[in-house]
C-alpha cells in the first residue's frame, strides 16, 4: 500500500475495502476488528 493511500485513511479521505482492511491489520498486528471497534462506536451515536 501507498503511504499517500493510508494517509487518506487515517484523515477519513478514502474508504477502504476490505481486502486493504486486512492488510491494514495484519502489519499493525491486530485483529480487523479491531480497526473497525471505533467506527462502530461512532456510527451508532
Amino acid at each position: 500500500m501507498h503511504r499517500t493511500y493510508l494517509g487518506g485513511l487515517e484523515r477519513g479521505e478514502r474508504n477502504v475495502g476490505l481486502l486493504n482492511l486486512i492488510r491494514t491489520a495484519r502489519g499493525l498486528r491486530v485483529s480487523p476488528t479491531v480497526l473497525l471497534k471505533d467506527f462502530e462506536s461512532r456510527s451508532t451515536r
